[in-house]
């Protein structure tokens, strides 16, 4: 089993043909925010797995949660991309998530031997996106 780690491109594409969701109601925007909630729930989730199985020295805890996030990281994409968000909201949305790929993907390549960075080296840039992420989606981000 190996990390899917996709390139930016691919994911912004899709974006791009999202078309404008224009004006949704306070029901809509609270349906899309919880199921997109529960997600960046488990990534949280996830990432903290990661986190304390590399800080701990196990690496096996930490193998198995790398390679769910690159699943999960994927559904949110989804999500977001249907979902009734701003298109301004879905952009940062899918530019943290590519940065969120992109930092997993590196830190998997060196659990597997190949040319990477260590969970350490990517930790900051992971908890801004997570963090980023978070905000967003429950609404408490205005830098968007």
């Amino acid at each position: 089993m190996t990390f899917r780690y996709f390139s930016v491109f691919p994911l912004s594409f899709v974006l791009a043909f999202a078309g404008c969701s224009g004006e949704t109601s306070d029901v809509e925007q609270q349906s899309d925010s919880g199921s997109m909630e529960e997600t960046v729930a488990e990534i949280v989730d996830l990432r903290n797995k990661i986190r304390d199985g590399f800080a701990s020295g196990d690496v096996d805890a930490a193998h198995g949660p790398l390679h769910e996030v690159g699943d999960k990281l994927e559904s949110l994409s989804k999500l977001a991309e249907k979902s009734s968000f701003r298109e301004e909201d879905k952009q940062v949305i899918e530019e943290h998530i590519n940065i969120l790929f992109a930092a997993f993907g590196e830190v998997d390549k060196t659990l597997h031997g190949q040319d990477g960075s260590t969970y350490d080296e990517e930790a900051d840039t992971i908890d801004a996106a997570m963090d980023k992420l978070v905000r967003i989606v429950k609404g408490v981000d205005d830098s968007a």
